[in-house]
C-alpha cells in the first residue's frame, strides 16, 4: 500500500512525474550510454548562395501599334508572314532570352514590367497589353526591350535630353506602372538602347546632324528627365523643327553605314572621328545628300 500510494502521488502532480522521468532518463544515460560518436564541427563553413536559374532560350517578343504583344520562340526571319488584328500592323520586335525582364516604355515615360510566361503564342494576334498591366491614364506603350539584371540602358528623348540607368532600376511589380522618364512637352522617348560597353553612342538629328559621344560623359540616373545629350537651338527644339531620330552604340573598331533613300555613305572610325563631341554639343553635318536618314547601322571591321 505504501508502494501504491506512493504512485498515485506521483501521477497526480505533472511536476513529479518530469522530476522523476529526468531522473531516470540520466541513470539509464550513466548506466548504458557511451560518448558521441558523431564529430560536432565547432568550425562553421559560410553558406554557399545557390540561384535557381530557370531554363533560358531564344525567344522573340512582338508588339503592335495598336498595343497587342505576342512571342515566338527562336528569332523571325521573315516579319511579313506574322498576322495581326484588322488595321493594326508591327511597331517593334526583339529577340532575348526567355528569363529576361521584359520591359515596356508608354508616351508618358512609364516603365512596366510583365512576365513573358504569360504572352501568348504568335500563331495568333496576341493579347492587349491592358489585359496585363494597367496604366493610370490613357496611354499609347511605345518601346519594349528584353533586358538581364546587370545591364545598363540609355533613355534619350528626341529633343536631346536623356541618361543612362541600370536594368535593375525599371523592375516593377505595380501593374500601373513606375515613372521612369521625365518626358518633355513635344517630345518622346527613342528607342531604349542597351549598353553592352563604355564606349561611343552615334546620334543623328533630323537636320543630317551626327553626334558621337562617349558613355561615360552621359550621367547616370534611376529615373528624371536627365542632361542635353545633344543641343538642339531652343527655338527650333520648342518647335520640333529639329528632332533626334537614330540612335547607337558603336565601338572604336566599327563602321557607320548611313542610309538615306537609295544611297548609303559608309563612315571608317578614321572618319567618323571627326563627328566626335562632348555631351551637350551640337553634331556636325553629313555631307549633302546623305542628311535626309532612314536608318544607321555598324559594320564591324571582320565584316
Amino acid at each position: 500500500k505504501a508502494i501504491e500510494k506512493e504512485l498515485i502521488d506521483i501521477l497526480s502532480n505533472d511536476k513529479k512525474v518530469k522530476q522523476l522521468l529526468i531522473k531516470e532518463i540520466k541513470n539509464d544515460s550513466n548506466l548504458y550510454g557511451d560518448g558521441r560518436r558523431t564529430e560536432i564541427c565547432t568550425d562553421f563553413l559560410e553558406a554557399e548562395e545557390i540561384q535557381l536559374s530557370a531554363s533560358s532560350e531564344t525567344v522573340s517578343i512582338i508588339l503592335s501599334k495598336q498595343g497587342w504583344i505576342k512571342q515566338a520562340k527562336g528569332e523571325i526571319a521573315d516579319t511579313s508572314k506574322l498576322s495581326f488584328k484588322s488595321h493594326d500592323e508591327l511597331l517593334q520586335i526583339i529577340t532575348g532570352k526567355s528569363n529576361n525582364t521584359l520591359c515596356i516604355f508608354d508616351k508618358h515615360g512609364k516603365v512596366y514590367n510583365l512576365d513573358i510566361n504569360n504572352i501568348p503564342s504568335s500563331r495568333g494576334q496576341g493579347d492587349p497589353l491592358t489585359k496585363f498591366i494597367k496604366p493610370v491614364t490613357q496611354t499609347k506603350f511605345n518601346h519594349i526591350c528584353l533586358l538581364k539584371l546587370t545591364q545598363r540602358l540609355f533613355l534619350l528623348q528626341s529633343n536631346g535630353y536623356g541618361f543612362i540607368t541600370s536594368s535593375d532600376k525599371l523592375s516593377c511589380k505595380n501593374k500601373s506602372g513606375k515613372n521612369i522618364v521625365s518626358i518633355s512637352e513635344n517630345s518622346e522617348l527613342l528607342p531604349p538602347l542597351i549598353l553592352n560597353t563604355d564606349s561611343f553612342v552615334a546620334i543623328v538629328s533630323s537636320e543630317g546632324r551626327l553626334l558621337i559621344t562617349t558613355t561615360k560623359e552621359i550621367p547616370r540616373l534611376n529615373k528624371g528627365k536627365g542632361s542635353i545629350i545633344f543641343k538642339i537651338p531652343k527655338n527650333k527644339r520648342e518647335n520640333n523643327d529639329e528632332i533626334l531620330t537614330h540612335l547607337i552604340e558603336l565601338a572604336e573598331n566599327q563602321s557607320i553605314k548611313i542610309i538615306a533613300g537609295k544611297r548609303t555613305l559608309t563612315l571608317k572610325p578614321s572618319d567618323w572621328q571627326l563627328f566626335i563631341g562632348n555631351k551637350g554639343a551640337r553634331g556636325q553635318l553629313l555631307p549633302r545628300g546623305f542628311r535626309n536618314i532612314n536608318n544607321i547601322g555598324l559594320i564591324n571591321k571582320d565584316d
